[in-house]
């Protein structure tokens, strides 16, 4: 698996987005990996410090395998989110991801975007807190 973290205007999905961390996630996401993404999520979503974003949005599309771990680790991200007043919205479009959200529920919890652009327009109609 690999994490890669950047804004919004350095992916070209939203110029002059730097308030925006898009972190990009690739292969196999689950018990012995998902931690590294807990902690660049812990590090995005704190309340102060350089690399606090307002918005984080998870790129899961490059995502080959999901477990519940993992999935409890965006649930983490998602309430931490929450209580630091910030957004987090999720990108997927893979099948095994989707599987997962469905037959756990959580797709009404957290609903998975098409792409980064879709995600975005999330941050500027949802309301936090």
């Amino acid at each position: 698996m690999s994490i890669t973290t950047s804004t919004a205007s350095q992916t070209g999905d939203l110029p002059g987005a730097d308030d925006v961390a898009v972190v990009l996630v690739e292969g196999d996401l689950d018990i012995r990996t998902a931690p590294e993404l807990r902690e660049v999520l812990r590090g995005l979503l704190r309340p102060t410090g350089a690399s606090a974003a307002q918005h984080v949005v998870v790129d899961l599309r490059r995502v080959t395998f999901i477990d519940s771990y993992a999935l409890g680790v965006l649930v983490q991200g998602y309430k931490l989110s929450r209580a630091h007043r910030r957004t987090f919205e999720l990108v997927s479009t893979g099948t095994r991801v989707a599987s997962l959200f469905r037959i756990t529920g959580m797709q009404h919890v957290m609903p998975l975007h098409p792409d980064v652009p879709s995600a975005l327009h999330e941050r500027r109609t949802a309301r936090v807190g």
